[in-house]
């Protein structure tokens, strides 16, 4: 069997940490669906819209810059860049998924 390289090692465990991060969003929606009583569309609630649309969000880009971080590590990028790109990855998108997860954003966190 083929050895995968550090950096491609790491970008799959970020694949994995975003696949984690898509179900705690998902069990997220469900919770707040079963709470509102909301099973089909969004019924209309705004915090059901909100949850559902950093749901969305997430499954939206994060595809695209994971497969950005994959193509870095087949090219032979640097593992600790891999690491360095991953993380800050993560991170924001756990920040992202707690903001639309709330009732409601602070104003400080709104833009316009």
């Amino acid at each position: 069997m083929i050895e995968p390289s550090p950096a491609l090692a790491a970008a799959a465990l970020y694949a994995a940490l975003h696949a984690l991060i898509l179900a705690w969003l998902g069990w997220s929606v469900v919770r707040i669906r079963t709470r509102e009583r909301v099973m089909m569309g969004d019924g209309g609630n705004p915090r059901l819209i909100r949850a559902m649309r950093g749901m969305a969000n997430f499954a939206e880009y994060a595809p695209v810059a994971l497969t950005l971080l994959l193509a870095g590590a087949l090219v032979g990028a640097p593992a600790f860049v891999v690491h360095l790109f991953g993380l800050a990855l993560t991170a924001a998108r756990v920040m992202h998924g707690w903001h639309f997860m709330q009732a409601d954003a602070p104003g400080w966190q709104r833009v316009g």
